[in-house]
Order: structure tokens, then sequence, then C-alpha cells
């Protein structure tokens, strides 16, 4: 091969290696422009939607499914570009600028007759048409040969898509860094700013079974009005360990505050939020017919949710209020009245049963006037009396009333006498 053949054959590889790098400056751009532009898309949706780890998962390895074939089908390819030199030859022919500068149905010829040496006769006349290629391809220029056009627009587009997340990165770094960690680390524990916040307003530990249940619980923070943010209670009866059905329940808002307290101790203020719910079916019969000690221990356990929100679940013991089993009264004559009777009066003793209090037994027969009498009473459950049970004592004159009613004050002359817990 002579110096000019020479010549054609290194313009050509030049040829080859600058196609070479500009498919695959293309085909990059157009990989790096998609994947970016495919976590933006993919961080904004579950922004809105809030995507299970399982779904961000599958995303993820759908996205590297896709990444890694068009790394094996378009890179690849585009990095082992090397066709024959006689196949760029004609490539270049076919171009605009071969047509100008003559070179074309020239170019592929020269390259084959310079390399061939079969006879004298056979070089003889293949020096001048390798001259003339050789002569003309000076005024051939390599960018005249290709359209960057394409590898711009690719290159362009990975740019902008490059830009376009690092705007992002500096225009909200704390949503940046989330969206990236939970794209590109579905299993990692990045959570979103949260659209509304709740918070636990119930302040109840006991409660009895059969009477209804207010839950409360605050707005601290939302991006819509109150009037349109859903603050929903879950809840379910366990009984011995055993969890029944959860039901839901919507709450509505109140026009006032309620402050609760915050992860540092300090009081919160939100908007309150109120439902009242009856559990219905938990009681095992009326008060009368209970068992002193519960079978099993019964439990409502709660949590409060809203849009992007949520309680940590917590339980309210359901206890049976204390209730009467069953009443006798121990009236004792007057003097005068023992005297008539003598001794068929019992000693002036007389025993009535007034049942539990809600039948007739409740209201004996009108009892002699300076008789004195004494209530026996047995409650369902042990009960915790007063230190003192003298009916003069405000702590003992307000145990009476609450146990007994208000009315009850009048029955007392003289101290209670019972056990400080336990049936009184």
């Amino acid at each position: 091969m002579d110096a000019a053949s020479g010549r054609i054959a290194e313009w050509l590889r030049l040829i080859r290696k600058t196609a070479r790098s500009l498919l695959v400056a293309q085909r990059t751009g157009w990989i790096i422009a998609g994947a970016i532009v495919a976590v933006i898309v993919g961080g904004f949706a579950d922004y809105f939607l809030r995507a299970p780890m399982q779904l961000r998962l599958l995303g993820l390895l759908g996205a590297t499914g896709g990444l890694a074939w068009c790394i094996v089908k378009l890179l690849l390819p585009a990095m082992r570009f090397k066709p024959s030199l006689t196949e760029i030859a004609l490539r270049v022919e076919r171009s605009g600028a071969a047509g100008e500068t003559g070179v074309r149905g020239l170019l592929a010829s020269a390259l084959e007759l310079g390399r061939a040496h079969d006879s004298p006769r056979t070089h003889a006349l293949a020096v001048p048409v390798v001259a003339e290629a050789a002569e003309k391809l000076t005024k051939l220029k390599a960018r005249q040969v290709f359209s960057a056009r394409p590898t711009m627009r690719a290159v362009g587009a990975g740019v902008a898509a490059f830009l376009l997340l690092f705007g992002l990165t500096v225009t909200w770094p704390q949503h940046s860094r989330i969206g990236l960690a939970r794209m590109l680390l579905p299993w990692s524990s990045a959570q979103w700013p949260k659209h509304t916040q709740i918070a636990d307003a119930t302040s109840v530990e006991h409660h009895p079974i059969g009477a209804a249940l207010e839950f409360r619980a605050a707005l601290v923070k939302s991006d819509r009005d109150v009037e349109k943010t859903n603050i929903a209670a879950h809840y379910r009866v366990i009984t011995g360990g055993s969890a029944g059905p959860t039901r839901k329940a919507l709450l509505s808002a109140q026009p006032r505050s309620v402050g609760v307290p915050g992860a540092d101790g300090a009081t919160i203020n939100g908007t309150l939020f109120e439902r009242l719910i009856e559990p219905t079916g938990l009681t095992a019969g009326n008060a009368a017919t209970r068992t002193e000690v519960a079978a099993a221990k019964m439990e409502l356990e709660y949590w409060f949710t809203s849009d992007d929100d949520e309680t940590t679940p917590k339980r309210i013991l359901l206890i049976d209020p204390p209730a009467v089993l069953r009443a006798s009264a121990s009236i004792s004559l007057p003097e005068y009245a023992a005297a008539m009777l003598g001794a068929a009066s019992s000693g002036g003793t007389q025993k009535i049963d007034l049942g539990p209090g809600t039948d007739d037994r409740a209201a004996p027969a009108p009892i002699l006037a300076g008789s004195k009498m004494s209530i026996t009473l047995e409650f369902n459950k042990p009960l915790a009396l007063p230190a003192t049970m003298d009916p003069q004592s405000p702590e003992a004159s307000r145990w009476i009333q609450s146990a007994l009613g208000p009315e009850a004050m009048l029955l007392f002359t003289a101290p209670v006498k019972g056990p400080a817990t336990g049936p009184a």
C-alpha cells in the first residue's frame, strides 16, 4: 500500500472512530435523560400517592431492568461499532458532501484498488485512481460527513435532565433527598413530610361497659381546610387476648381547640375532633346477673388515621360499673312498739329483703316512726371506700352520693360500717 492509499485508509479510520464516539454519546445521553426523568416522575407520583414500599421496590426493579435492556441493546452495540473501511467509504459516498467534492463512486474503489497487488498492470491502473481520490479527499472534512444534530439533541436532553434534577435539589433539598431515597432505596425508612398531623386527645384509661365513649383527636397540622380534613377512629374489642372485628367511625370537627402533649413534652394546640361511640354487645346481661369477677379481660383498642398520618394504637380497659347485687334492711322497732309487741317482735328487729333495687322489693311497706334501720348492700365487685365512712365527713358524703344517689344521705344517721375495700 503506497502513501496515498495509506492516507485514504487513515482518513476512513478517523471517520469510523468519530462515528462510534458520536453514536455512544447520543445513546448515553438518551439513557441518562430517560433515567433521570424516570426518577423525577416517580418521585412526584410518590409524593402525591405515598406508594408503599412493595410498590416502590417493584418500580425500581422494573426501571433497573429497563436500564439494563437499554445498555445491552443500545449502548454496547454502539461501543462495538466497527464496520469495515469499505463500508465506511460507501457510507461517505452517500453523503451530500461527497458529491460536492467529487469522491462519490471513487472513494471505495480507490480503497480496494490500493489494497490490490495482483500484478504490475493492476497496480499501474490503481495508482491514478488512488491519487485522484486522495487529492479530492483533502477537500472533504470529517464534520461534513456527519450530522451532529441527533447527538447534540441527546446530549442536550441528558444535560437538561441533570440540570432539572440539580435545580430541584437546590430548591427543595429535603424533599429531593427524601424522593431520591424512596425511589432508589425503597426499603429505607425515608418518609415524605405529612400533609396532616394528628394526635390522640382521648385521656381515658378505664371505661364502663355499655356506656357511650367519646373519642377525641386533635388536628395539629393540615394543608387544607379543617372541614375538608377527614379523621377516622378505628377500634376493636379484645376479649381475653382475642381481637374482634375492626370498626371505623369518622370524627366531626368542633369549633374549638384542644391541647395535647408533643414529642418534646410541650403542649401543642390543635383543632378538636370528636365522636361518641356506643360499644354495643359488650355486656353480659344486666348488672344484677353479672359475675363478681369478669371471666376474661376486656379492652377496647383504638387508633386515629388521617390521609397520611396515624396515631399509635392505645387500649382502654372495659369494666363492669359498680352495681348492687342485693340489699337487705334490718329494722329496729321503737321502744313503744317493741313493748306492745313483746315476744312476738323477735327482739324488736325486723329483716326485709330489698333485692337489687330494680323491683318492687326496693319499696317496702311503711315503717313505724322512730324505727332505726340498718341497710346492708352487696355489690358486684369490691369497692374502694373512704378512710372514714362518717356521713358528716365531706369524703364520705361524696362517696355516698356518688354510689347511691343524693337522696341516700337522708338514710344515714350514723357512720357506715364496712371494710375499706370489698363488698359493703
